[in-house]
């Protein structure tokens, strides 16, 4: 039916047209699965597509950058699936210039009579000019926040240092906060605290001939200087105004607090040993082992009260009062409640204290002082009290180890297998916990052979840490190869895989990269559910992503249809890596870099050995990174020969 205008004419059809096409915001239509049927001229024209380049045959996720593919697999369709809509979903648009536009989307399901998706609308906003304002605003709000976070930290360095009582403790603070408030600042260190003149020309302005990279501020009491902070500065470093006068305020708060520490010191002995011991023992459990604890406290000693400190350990046969005073060689005592030290020959004077959690002796702390002095009643009371702390420390790391390889024996166990051996081709793996102590995590990886000619690989990511996360893993590791066993191909893999893991609740919405390699046709087939692509590097030294064969991750349909397949062909030399997101997420940073990073590293590696290759590529990438999450990585290699 024909809609007309006054007089009989088309002026109301054609205005209605003219409205889609030249609207003040980007129109398209897809089917269900994302190929583009209609796309208005305003989307054309803000991108620069042809409307002949898209429908019909491209997706509208195709056009997404990469980073926003990944979010629209894993976010958007679900969340599109579950609610019929979404509504302004930030994401960028890869224009054919290489552009990238940022938008604001709208999409909406539109339903069939009988419930059946019929097509999805999506409005497409230009956010451009939002971006800039977004980011003019984060600049004022940057300016503001670094002022209330300075407002913060001599309020902050003002309560510390009221609270420190020592004069460690205040220049400890001091430094901290230095170090915390100027980002030019590489080190800071307050010299002179036993009442030594400052350094000539140290005046706290710019840094002096001769002094270079450093800013020098006196303490000053009374006129009298208590000591002299030096700040040096990192090579690119400088201070502006504002720095100089956050310096010099937390030097005027510093100065009155040093005089008062020294004279509060003076007169409280007991707080400084208390303060000691704090610091012994928090030194201990900065290393891990029993052993390590043990030499660091011999290290570390007692000042002032013993001029030797030994640790004597017994081993987990749990011996008795007898056997550990034989081993210290000398009668035990147990902390405040002990007698007079015993006397040995050579004038030295040695106590023992009982190391024990609980009635499991660990062993004993011999003290020893060269000079003939009895320890006075307090001083062993304050030793048994770092006695029985230090039990504590070692008590832990004891406990600790054992847990450490409970979970590394469990691990091995769960990723252990044996590799297929072919000359054909040469395969190597790599694994690197977030938790190095526990040393388990929910990634891995796993190689198999599919009878003479086929070989399989898999690298997946269960979500979450720990033992949980590593007996998932290990089951779907195990349901893997079962089910890759009846070769029936990558994608029929993973839709038997999701049938799995509905009766394992935490393996779902892990991901999988499977792969099968014909040895003979030295072809590819694989299959990534919600995993990142694999990389294929060729001996010619280009190195690319497959990016087909994707769908959702495990337990979650995919968008449209059955699980797919990717293919790819290969040629004698050349390698297919297989990886987890660990190896290329950084916080901040769109996955692009990443993924960049990791291909230009391959390149660089293209002649190295496989093992030696995902050595060097995971070292480049996680250089100076935190480990704050599993790496799993699987690189196998055709013969070259």
């Amino acid at each position: 039916m024909t809609e007309h205008g006054p007089g009989g004419d088309e002026r109301g059809l054609e205005s209605a047209a003219d409205l889609y096409e030249n609207a003040p915001c980007g129109y398209l239509s897809t089917l269900p699965e994302g190929t583009i049927v209609r796309v208005n001229q305003t989307f054309l024209n803000w991108t620069g597509f042809r409307r002949e380049d898209l429908v019909g045959r491209r997706r509208f996720q195709d056009l997404l950058s990469v980073g926003g593919r990944i979010y629209h697999e894993t976010h958007f369709a679900p969340l599109l699936r579950m609610q019929g809509q979404v509504r302004e979903i930030a994401a960028e648009i890869a224009c054919p210039d290489g552009r990238r536009l940022p938008v604001l989307i709208n999409s909406s399901i539109r339903f069939a009579a009988d419930g059946t998706p019929q097509s999805v609308r999506t409005t497409v906003f230009d956010a451009t000019d939002r971006r800039r304002y977004e980011q003019e605003l984060l600049r004022v709000q940057n300016q503001a926040t670094t002022s209330e976070r300075r407002v913060r930290l001599l309020r902050s360095a003002a309560e510390r240092m009221a609270s420190a009582s020592t004069v460690a403790e205040v220049v400890s603070a001091l430094e901290a906060v230095v170090l915390e408030g100027l980002p030019a600042a590489a080190r800071a260190t307050v010299i002179g605290l036993d009442g030594e003149e400052p350094p000539d020309g140290a005046r706290g302005e710019h840094p002096p001939p001769g002094r270079a990279g450093a800013i020098e501020v006196p303490l000053v009491v009374a006129d009298r200087a208590v000591g002299l902070l030096t700040v040096a500065l990192s090579p690119a470093g400088a201070l502006d105004d504002d720095d100089m006068d956050l310096l010099g305020a937390l030097v005027l708060q510093a100065a009155p607090a040093v005089e008062r520490a020294r004279l509060y010191e003076d007169a409280v002995e007991q707080g400084r040993r208390a303060a000691l011991s704090a610091r012994i023992i928090s030194a201990l459990i900065q290393v891990p082992t029993v052993r390590e604890r043990a030499r660091l406290l011999e290290q570390l000693g007692i000042p002032e009260l013993a001029d030797a400190v030994d640790v004597v350990l017994v081993d987990d046969r749990a011996p008795g009062p007898e056997e550990i005073a034989s081993l210290a060689r000398l009668a035990m005592v147990d902390g405040a409640a002990a007698g007079p030290p015993r006397r040995l020959e050579g004038g030295i004077d040695r106590v023992a204290l009982r190391l024990s959690v609980g009635p499991d002796p660990l062993g004993a702390i011999v003290l020893s002082r060269i000079v003939p002095r009895r320890f006075a009643a307090d001083e062993l009371g304050f030793l048994g009290e770092l006695a029985e702390r230090a039990a504590f420390a070692l008590g832990n790391a004891r406990l600790l180890e054992r847990e450490r390889s409970i979970a590394h024996t469990l691990q091995a166990a769960l990723l252990a297998g044996e590799r297929p051996r072919d000359p054909r081709f040469d395969v190597a793996t790599l694994y690197q916990p977030a938790d190095r102590h526990l040393d388990v995590g929910g990634d891995w990886s796993d190689v198999f052979a599919l009878g003479r000619n086929r070989v399989g690989l898999v690298v997946g990511d269960v979500v979450g840490r720990g033992i949980d996360a590593a007996s998932a893993m290990g089951q779907l590791r195990s349901a893997t190869r079962a089910v890759a066993g009846f070769q029936v191909g990558p994608a029929r893999v993973i839709e038997r895989l999701d049938g799995f893991v509905e009766s394992l609740p935490s393996a779902r919405m892990a991901t999988v990269v499977y792969a099968e390699i014909d040895l003979d046709a030295r072809t590819v087939t694989y299959a990534c559910a919600g995993h990142l692509p694999p990389a294929l590097l060729t001996s010619d030294g280009d190195a690319r992503l497959l990016w087909d064969g994707r769908s959702t991750p495990l337990g979650l349909p995919p968008d449209a249809g059955p699980r797919s397949e990717g293919h790819a062909t290969t040629a004698r030399g050349d390698s297919l890596i297989l990886y987890t997101d660990g190896l290329v997420e950084r916080r901040g940073e769109v996955i692009d870099a990443g993924l960049d990073r990791l291909l230009a590293a391959l390149i660089r590696c293209r002649d190295e050995p496989p093992p030696r290759l995902l050595e060097i590529v995971t070292g480049e990438l996680r250089a100076d990174l935190p480990d704050n999450d599993d790496i799993c990585a699987l690189c196998l290699r055709l013969e070259t020969g």
